[in-house]
């Protein structure tokens, strides 16, 4: 229709708070390529923010620290986090997107380039967290380089300018963030995991060089050797990430932010670590030795991890379950409302083309409970339960009743079948027609 819509229609009458930017670029080119399915665009575009961060950060960081050697180590070390792996595997291309685009911007606002004034308002749209942790950011420059402040300024009237493209994103996020949540969800959530994960999500490598880096700018602190300006920033931003991602996670879990400003203390802690070798007296620490060795650790880290390993492999959706979805596509109209008795429900609805009858089950659209219209919300939460009632009781009765054009069922997964309706079967796959 040319225009954004407030709800998930024809999926859910849901409220539409999801941040669209991200959508919207993939959207032009789906216009554009219409032979190309949807996902394979969005596909496309993931793969190609995840390694813009590459080259961004190692532009950050060259500038930022005056060192060639500085910006190359940031990009190595950028291979020993999960973040960039795990946001591809799991899909989630508007993060990706807006880690890439933050990178940017810190260069070009260190540059004082004036498309600095566009990417901000970008991030803005593309991810609430990212733009969370854009603000830490600039917060902590500011303190270090004051002399930035008419240009940060400046940014005031981009970010006012570009409040119409995420103004309905944020107006739910901060209701929840300034509104007392559920006493469900005020639950303090404390444990050693909690302390240590911003040090496993930002990996193995680049933590024990950014140890070894802070035992190295300590003794040299002690030999009246001062750190300059910016490795002070970006080990104040080290800190404060640490220290704000403690808060969101054990006070806060309900904004999801944690996980988000954990990101922001991976970064930072990559940019100090590489500063901090650039500026060593070593000459391995410089060498291209130094270099290919923690290429090569990050690497090999990466693949023999079971975390990313069994990501890797696919959780969403299995091989057949895929085979049986493309199969799905050519026998129902697009968009048919179907319900599906199979693990990977949420991956084959979007394969197929079809609508699921449950579109919160494994995240499809969004199931943030920071919703305006609850009552919407409700009804949703309503249906879930009810695809839960029949996955566990075999409630074959129960099908017949719902509002779905079609069901299919995975006998491994729901070993019923139903007494009439059945138009083909594939494998362990059965289609039924219910209207």
């Amino acid at each position: 229709t040319g225009t954004i819509p407030e709800t998930y229609e024809p999926y859910s009458p849901i409220y539409l708070n999801y941040q669209l930017g991200f959508h919207l670029f993939a959207k032009i080119f789906s216009d554009f390529l219409p032979f190309v399915d949807d996902y394979l665009i969005l596909w496309f575009f993931g793969a190609v923010f995840a390694s813009l961060q590459v080259i961004f950060i190692f532009t950050l960081s060259r500038q930022l620290f005056n060192s060639e050697h500085a910006g190359i180590l940031s990009a190595m070390l950028l291979f020993g986090t999960r973040f960039v792996f795990q946001g591809m595997y799991y899909g989630m291309y508007p993060w990706l997107m807006a880690t890439a685009f933050f990178l940017l911007f810190a260069f070009l606002l260190i540059k004082r380039n004036r498309l600095s004034f566009i990417f901000l308002p970008a991030i803005f749209t593309i991810h609430p967290g990212v733009a969370f942790y854009s603000c830490l950011f600039l917060l902590g420059f500011l303190v270090f380089h004051r002399d930035y402040f008419k240009h940060m300024l400046l940014l005031i009237p981009s970010l006012l300018f570009a409040i119409p493209s995420y103004m309905a994103t944020y107006e739910a996020r901060l209701v929840a963030l300034f509104v007392p949540a559920a006493a469900a969800s005020q639950t303090v959530f404390f444990s050693l995991t909690t302390f240590i994960l911003p040090f496993m999500w930002a990996g193995i490598v680049p933590s024990l060089l950014f140890a070894a880096s802070l035992f190295i700018s300590l003794r040299q602190f002690l030999k009246s050797r001062l750190p300059n300006s910016g490795q002070l920033f970006v080990l104040s931003l080290v800190f404060a990430s640490y220290s704000a991602y403690l808060f969101f996670a054990v006070l806060k879990p309900s904004t999801a932010l944690s996980d988000k400003i954990a990101e922001l203390f991976a970064v930072s802690l990559i940019l100090f670590s590489s500063s901090a070798v650039a500026s060593s007296k070593s000459h391995f620490l410089k060498s291209k030795k130094f270099l290919a060795l923690v290429l090569c650790l990050s690497l090999l880290l990466f693949f023999s991890s079971s975390y990313l390993g069994s990501i890797r492999e696919g959780t969403k959706i299995t091989g057949e379950e895929a085979e049986f979805a493309f199969l799905l596509k050519e026998k129902v109209p697009e968009k048919s409302k179907v319900l599906f008795l199979s693990k990977g429900m949420a991956a084959m609805a979007m394969l197929s083309g079809t609508i699921p009858f449950n579109p919160l089950h494994d995240w499809y659209i969004s199931r943030s409970s920071e919703q305006l219209h609850p009552e919407e919300f409700k009804a949703e939460l309503e249906r879930e339960n009810l695809w839960k009632k029949i996955v566990d009781e075999g409630c074959t009765k129960c099908i017949y009743s719902l509002d779905a054009d079609y069901a299919v069922i995975n006998r491994d997964f729901f070993p019923y079948k139903l007494d009439a309706g059945l138009i083909f079967s594939y494998k362990k796959f059965d289609l039924y027609k219910l209207k």
